[in-house]
């Protein structure tokens, strides 16, 4: 479960308030109900598993409420027991690692800081299957032409029927200039009458010009075979990418997780997929919620958001260039400016801005700050009539120059060029 689901629940808990209200919409949710949020998968891969708690917020509020410092533990049908600590703010990462493994059931417990107390039903892991085949084909869709991502299963499914994707794509950024100094304004003096600074011009050492981006879905992908007359999974779509999508621009790949789910697994998200427009939460026999397999101890009335998922998990890894499939490179996704200032440019009464404050105001109170693309000189007389050198420092669009500035320059560990 991610965000989407969070997201999902907001608007579902807040929109009850306001759906027979004749009166103008308000974004205040005075009728808002508390509600526990718990997120996680267990899978058949050897790993540190995760749970997640939240609280359902409300919609004047931009981040969930962690549920810190809660005892998170889950115990198997065979009596062991795997405890969990809390290693981000509402984030419980599994003290060892460890999988599910088939005919064993797995059960989730929690107890938050204030004693109150959570269980899951019983779950197991589902049949086997794998990801055959991942692959990207030229396509329109919906009128848009690029490229489209499918998936084929193994050729037999068996008793595995119900199925989630995730993906998680990631993408090299290549910045159109190079950067090869950085600048610094010391010795400050802010004062309006005698307003000045040093700068300092030294090599970077750091790369900027090459980063890596990776990104997320937010939707729920699902499918299932019930009603496929062959039980296999075959050009399965799970990314579509505009042919302008500047993810294409240099060398992309994706990383699809495919997920064996029970049926009420299935039938959760599904639910929340169907109820997840503006249109199906705004109406009157909305219910507000959607049960899943998580309840509490101490109050069977409270309601619980979640599903404690256990699933066998199947990955597969592609690469391609937008040249294999003879597009056009995207344009970059930022706009360049080039600025060339004159530090002893200090005034505006020769009809021109300030130089020296516009410097200022790029490198110290823009954010990301500009970057220096170069240095040049240009000759002047000082005050004894003396030929001297003044620097003029050409400034550029910090995303144009510096990949840090929105992205990572660190190469990802699995990354092939």
């Amino acid at each position: 479960m991610k965000n989407h689901i969070k997201y999902f629940f907001t608007i579902l808990f807040s929109s009850l308030s306001v759906v027979s209200c004749t009166e103008p919409y308000k974004l205040e949710t005075n009728l808002f109900k508390d509600a526990l949020v718990i997120e996680s998968t267990i899978t058949n891969e050897l790993d540190n598993q995760k749970v997640k708690i939240t609280h359902i917020y409300r919609l004047e509020n931009n981040e969930p409420s962690m549920e810190n410092n809660a005892q998170v533990w889950i115990e198997d049908g065979n009596h062991n027991s795997y405890h969990f600590s809390e290693n981000e703010p509402g984030v419980y990462i599994s003290d060892n690692v460890f999988k599910a493994i088939p005919n064993v059931s797995y059960k989730l417990f929690i107890t938050t800081s204030e004693g109150k107390r959570y269980e899951s039903r019983e779950e197991y892991l589902p049949p086997e299957a794998e990801i055959k085949n991942l692959y990207a084909e030229k396509e329109t869709i919906q009128g848009g032409f690029g490229i489209q991502v499918y998936i084929d299963s193994n050729e037999d499914l068996g008793d595995a029927k119900y199925f989630r994707y995730e993906y998680e794509e990631t993408f090299k950024i290549i910045t159109p200039f190079t950067i090869t100094e950085n600048i610094e304004l010391v010795n400050i003096n802010t004062s309006p009458s005698s307003f000045s600074y040093d700068v300092l011009v030294s090599p970077s050492e750091e790369e900027k010009q090459v980063g890596y981006s990776t990104n997320s879905q937010e939707k729920i992908i699902q499918t299932s075979t019930i009603s496929f007359s062959e039980n296999n999974i075959i050009k399965f779509p799970v990314r579509f990418m505009d042919m302008n999508n500047y993810a294409l621009r240099e060398r992309y790949s994706i990383l699809v997780k495919q997920y064996v789910q029970s049926y009420d697994s299935y039938d959760f998200y599904k639910t929340i997929n169907d109820l997840g427009s503006i249109e199906s939460l705004l109406i009157e026999n909305q219910p507000g919620y959607v049960r899943g397999n998580i309840y509490s101890v101490n109050d069977n009335k409270e309601k619980v958001v979640g599903f404690f998922d256990v699933s066998y998990i199947s990955k597969k890894r592609i690469y391609f260039n937008y040249a294999d499939f003879n597009l056009h490179q995207p344009e970059y996704p930022y706009r360049c400016q080039i600025d060339t200032l004159d530090y002893t440019d200090n005034t505006t009464s020769d009809f021109d801005r300030n130089d020296r404050t516009t410097m200022y105001s790029s490198l110290i109170l823009k954010t990301p700050p500009c970057e220096l693309l170069s240095v040049s000189y240009y000759e002047a007389l000082d005050a004894d009539g003396n030929i001297i050198l003044i620097p003029l420092y050409i400034l550029l669009t910090a995303e144009c120059g510096n990949c840090t500035s929105f992205s990572s320059n660190i190469k990802p560990a699995f990354w092939e060029d």
